[in-house]
């Protein structure tokens, strides 16, 4: 599934948009999340439009309403200072790079924005020569992107829509790789339109570039040449479907695979739009289900595990007990091998005991080392089974070891099933949950296809799939549950004037402190960096207090120096880290009031105790959570479904309880 704008693409986008946007004035900027950029456009003699700028991917004027945060982020309101009113006189691309340039008059100024749509990509305002500021600053070894630094922009390669042929053969032929990873990386024509060229020109994507002789390059250079001006003078917009799903978003037809289907729609703005739309929508909703489904497989194979456990304590339960029942009823044969095989370790010693019942069957092994010998025993109706007889233990005490041995199986039997019953209880849960996200994901993508303002859910809010609470003072703090819905947190909704908590332990949330208004204040961040500490790994240690820290966004970096590796749900932290000691490992769990509706919140005690009128206090203990948690619901009147996912990671037990009738 296509990611990005290709330069291809680009450069018929902007040949389409800047018609429309040369001579029209900006209204507002919008963040509506962390990699996102809104702005609204006026005039120019056309409707008022909507840009959306997605960082790193694309850009288009959409049909789509965006979700906007209660309060625009820093940078919006930067964009908002500088370019208000500000007229747009002129939209470009970089050469062919995957840059794209809007030129701005206000104030008396000039201004440029300059929006990166590459990987690890991002919008700059530029004024005159210098950066006013970034979305997010970045340092490659050949630039730097930070306020108050000279722009510079990519390093960048020759044009292929203004190469000669002599230029053109020789970028191919001074290539060391194969055809078409020189077309799409030298050429800058990436993968598609790079893998459609060599189709149309009959030739081997692997072939080395440096074999093609010069009547080959002649009709590749003439076929590059001539979907470069169907794409400016004859363009066929449409979106690709294949198998089903959206694939692609072109501006003109490639050779296709059998089965796709071409959605040919008016401009390719509206073609961008729309793919993008359910393309996103697809990729949230993988991530949404991805969250789900990750508990359900533990859980399914934990159930399978116990399964066989189970399983195998049954086997154990019944092979014992026959053992047993054999010797007794071959008691006196096994009493007779015992005395006389004492008898005759004393007379002749073990070496010629073992020699001389070698060559019988009354005995299948001696071992006197560890003081057994192994006698074949039958009850008469079954083929005979070696059954371990011990020198130090009388006949009936040889059997009541192996009851006792049976008994213990049927006490492990019954524990593992006990466990295999609340698993599979917390597994119907858990595919309960996984189903109504993935339905959840179907309506998502649905939605996208359509214009409008999303609906508005009507049994959750989009907070409640991750760690949630709200702090004494009304903010939002949410927390990764895991590394994928880490990463989510982080992405897509850390903005410049919130704070981001970690606990100083392996295997903690990442916690965002969503900013009130006001900015946050110390308790807030006292209380942020308590959730991150309670749903940490220190509580499953069974850690009595934690530490954690707060840092602001800046400096979160997902980018690392040499050397450095970040897995999948980790950052990197640049700069002073401001610590919170010795969190205590307790947590509350309690209704409160969020929007008109009542909802079960868990989170620090100061935190819950400060909007809730009823709720239960919990600290580390090797109680299970599970049984925990129907006692939490209980006791709360909740149902076991909204309590699971406020619980702490680990066992726990309660310890207080407000608000509540005292049993």
């Amino acid at each position: 599934m296509k990611k990005d704008l290709s330069s291809l693409d680009i450069h018929v986008l902007v040949g389409e948009m800047r018609d429309q946007l040369v001579g029209s004035y900006i209204d507002k900027a919008y963040q509506p999340s962390y990699d996102e950029i809104l702005l609204t456009i006026t005039g120019g003699g056309h409707p008022r439009r909507k840009l959306l700028i997605h960082i790193g991917r694309f850009f288009c004027f959409t049909a789509k309403d965006k979700e906007m945060p209660q309060k625009p982020s820093a940078f919006a309101m930067l964009l908002r200072k500088h370019l208000a009113k500000a007229r747009i006189v002129g939209m470009e691309q970089l050469g062919f790079d995957r840059v794209m340039v809007i030129h701005l008059h206000g104030r008396g100024e000039e201004y440029r924005l300059v929006c990166e749509m590459f990987r690890n990509g991002t919008v700059i305002l530029v004024h005159g020569d210098e950066i006013v500021r970034p979305v997010t600053s970045k340092a490659w070894g050949t630039r730097e992107v930070k306020a108050g630094h000279i722009f510079k922009p990519p390093p960048t390669r020759g044009n292929p829509m203004e190469m000669d042929f002599q230029e053109f053969a020789e970028v191919i032929r001074g290539s060391n790789r194969d055809l078409v990873r020189t077309l799409a990386a030298r050429l800058g024509l990436g993968g598609e339109y790079s893998e459609g060229l060599l189709a149309i020109s009959k030739e081997d994507p692997s072939r080395a570039a440096s074999d093609l002789s010069d009547e080959e390059l002649g009709l590749l250079f003439e076929n590059m040449r001539a979907m470069f001006v169907t794409a400016e003078k004859d363009p066929r917009p449409h979106i690709l479907r294949r198998d089903g799903e959206v694939h692609s978003v072109l501006p003109i037809e490639l050779p296709e695979v059998a089965g796709d289907v071409l959605e040919p729609l008016e401009t390719f703005n509206e073609a961008v739009d729309t793919y993008f739309a359910e393309a996103l929508a697809k990729v949230e909703a993988a991530e949404v289900s991805e969250e789900y489904m990750g508990p359900v497989e533990r859980l399914r194979h934990q159930a399978e595990q116990q399964r066989r456990a189970a399983d195998a304590y049954e086997a154990e339960i019944e092979v014992n007990r026959r053992r047993g029942d054999l010797i007794w009823a071959n008691s006196q044969h096994c009493e007779a091998v015992l005395r006389d095989l004492l008898e005759a370790k004393d007379a002749l010693g073990w070496p010629e005991v073992e020699r001389r019942v070698a060559d019988t069957d009354l005995v299948t092994r001696i071992d006197t080392h560890d003081g057994y010998v192994i006698v074949p025993l039958s009850d008469g109706g079954s083929e005979p089974e070696g059954v371990k007889l011990r020198f130090n233990l009388k006949v009936s005490e040889n059997a009541e070891f192996f009851y006792t041995k049976s008994k213990r199986g049927r006490e492990k039997s019954a524990g593992a099933q006990e466990a295999l019953d609340e698993t599979l209880e917390r597994l119907a849960m858990a595919e309960e949950a996984a189903e109504k996200a993935r339905e959840e994901g179907v309506a998502m993508v649905e939605e996208a296809g359509r214009p409008g303002k999303p609906k508005a859910r009507k049994k959750h809010h989009w907070f409640e799939r991750f760690r949630w609470t709200l702090s004494s003072d009304g903010a939002l703090i949410v927390g990764g549950k895991d590394a994928s819905s880490n990463e989510r947190v982080v992405r897509k909704y850390l903005k410049d004037r919130d704070r981001y908590c970690h606990a100083d332990f392996h295997g903690a949330p990442s916690v965002v402190i969503k900013d009130p208004g006001e900015g946050v204040p110390e308790h807030t961040l006292k209380e942020g960096c308590a959730m991150a500490a309670i749903y940490s790994r220190a509580w499953s240690a069974g850690r009595a207090s934690a530490d954690a820290y707060w840092v602001t966004p800046e400096q979160v970096s997902k980018t690392p120096q040499s050397g450095e590796f970040v897995p999948k749900g980790g950052f990197i932290i640049r700069g002073r880290r401001n610590y919170i000691k010795d969190i205590e490992m307790r947590i509350a769990i309690g209704w409160v009031e969020h929007e008109g509706e009542r909802l079960v919140m868990g989170g620090p005690l100061a935190s819950v105790s400060a909007r809730s009128d009823s709720w239960l206090e919990l600290v580390p203990s090797k109680d299970k959570k599970e049984t925990v948690a129907k006692e939490v619901a209980r006791r709360l009147g909740a149902v076991l479904d909204d309590i699971m996912p406020v619980m702490p990671p680990g066992g726990c037990r309660i310890v207080a309880s407000h608000g509540l009738r005292e049993e």
